[in-house]
């Protein structure tokens, strides 16, 4: 049985849950019992507290004997300094020899979860107890590391932000993946069509054929939660992220390209110089992103400038690295595909007032939907990005646009280029012969395509 008293205004067998969690102000709880055959009646306080982890600047301990208790243990003196400690600066020891142990300067701790030593190399330490991390070029302050025994351990939070449910970026981490799941659904369509066809893989079908496998594969890594992932793996993870999002943005940086220099070229284009174009384009598709990626792999692992792995996203290590290794690139891609494709855009406009029109309403449809094809193949839903960026937080309108056109890029190719009449015609055409073969048909071109994937992938 228990007794609930209020500052000793008034007392109550019971006591009530939302008294209890909703108090203000401090109150008594008194609480009888048996115990051992004794009747015993004790009485608690119950109040509020904040806690918060300290952190203890320059500790040092003495052991008992070492120190002196003045004033009822109000105070302490140490025999070797000479120096007096109110009780509130001293910690008790739990140990034998009751040690006491005195903090220079006591301040506020984040160093929760995981700790990873650091060596001497890879920190400067300051008189002020603060540390300069050379991986990640940040000053860290004393509280947000520990010193052990002379060794530095940097603190790696185990736990994630919560996001609360009201949160808009919940709902965007929702809408990406499920537009990215039907962008997966509609690239996975392109290349088994692609595949199967001879006929589809001119050369700007294996333009397109590149540009597909890269932004399928990227979004499949990117659909995979990345807490799954042990450390080691997500680092390889992060450095592939970044080599086919660079893949992607290049593939569409040449099919901007060629799609420019075949409204612009004044001959008809030769079939001779095709199989050169392939393998030139196929090296700077694939070739300069690996090249780049593998620079900054190296920076990263011989501990010049911290670039990847992030456990949360598992990409890159810091807003820094994001910024100028992607967010850069992906910046002067963009305005490459724009510069051509307005160029591309002008080039057909010319040749199109030069023919004389019989429907003119239908002939401007045409014409939007070229240009709403070409468009699509240059990750112009990316520019919403960085719009966003410039903006911030005061709207979140871009930020949604972003999500929506920059996910769905595999849908806008798909309805583009596969959901067409003559593409089912030729798939009806296929079925009809023996619908068994076609099965294993479809299954040995792919594996054969993924096996030369580095001779036909453009």
């Amino acid at each position: 049985m228990s007794q609930f008293e209020n500052d000793r205004e008034y007392s109550t067998n019971n006591l009530p849950l939302h008294r209890l969690l909703l108090f203000s102000a401090k109150f008594n709880v008194t609480v009888e019992g048996i115990f051992n055959g004794m009747k015993m009646k004790e009485t608690f306080s119950v109040f509020k507290t904040t806690s918060r982890q300290l952190a203890c600047i320059r500790k040092q301990t003495y052991p008992k004997g070492t120190y002196t208790s003045l004033q009822n243990g109000k105070y302490y003196y140490i025999n070797s300094t000479g120096k007096t400690f109110p009780r509130k600066q001293m910690f008790f020891e739990d140990d034998t020899n009751k040690s006491i142990s005195v903090c220079e300067q006591i301040v506020f701790s984040s160093c929760v979860g995981r700790r990873i030593n650091l060596t001497s190399e890879e920190y400067v330490k300051f008189d002020n107890l603060s540390i300069f991390y050379n991986r990640t070029k940040t000053i860290k302050d004393f509280g947000e590391y520990e010193i052990e025994g002379g060794q530095i351990s940097m603190c790696i939070p185990e736990t994630y932000p919560q996001l609360s449910p009201s949160d808009s970026l919940v709902i965007q981490t929702y809408l990406t993946w499920v537009c990215v799941a039907l962008s997966l659904v509609f690239l996975f369509l392109v290349i088994q069509t692609y595949v199967l066809f001879p006929e589809l893989r001119t050369l700007p079908g294996k333009n397109l054929l590149s540009l597909s496998m890269s932004l399928f594969l990227v979004q499949l890594l990117w659909l995979i939660p990345e807490r799954w992932y042990p450390p080691t793996l997500c680092y390889i993870v992060a450095v592939i992220k970044h080599y086919l999002y660079l893949v992607s943005f290049v593939s569409m940086a040449i099919i901007a390209w060629y799609t420019h220099s075949v409204f612009a070229s004044k001959e008809v284009q030769r079939r001779r110089p095709e199989k050169k174009k392939i393998y030139k384009y196929s090296a700077i598709v694939w070739g300069l992103p690996a090249m780049f990626v593998l620079v900054c792999a190296v920076v990263d692992q011989k501990d010049i400038y911290a670039v990847y792995i992030n456990e949360l996203w598992c990409l890159f290590d810091n807003v820094q690295a994001q910024k100028y290794l992607f967010v850069l690139p992906v910046g002067v891609i963009l305005l490459f595909n724009i510069i051509f494709f307005g160029l591309t855009v002008f080039r057909i406009q010319r040749v199109h007032s030069g023919t004389r029109l019989v429907h003119p309403d239908q002939s401007h449809r045409t014409m939007l939907w070229i240009y709403l094809k070409i468009s699509a193949l240059m990750g112009f839903g990316w520019l919403f990005g960085f719009i966003n960026l410039l903006v911030g937080k005061s709207t979140l309108v871009f930020s949604y646009l972003f999500v929506i056109f920059a996910s769905l890029q595999g849908v806008y190719i798909g309805l583009a280029f596969v959901v067409k009449k003559h593409i089912w015609k030729m798939y009806k055409k296929l079925l009809r012969k023996n619908p068994e073969r076609f099965k294993l048909e479809v299954s040995s071109k792919l594996l054969e395509s993924l096996k030369t994937c580095k001779e036909t992938t453009l």
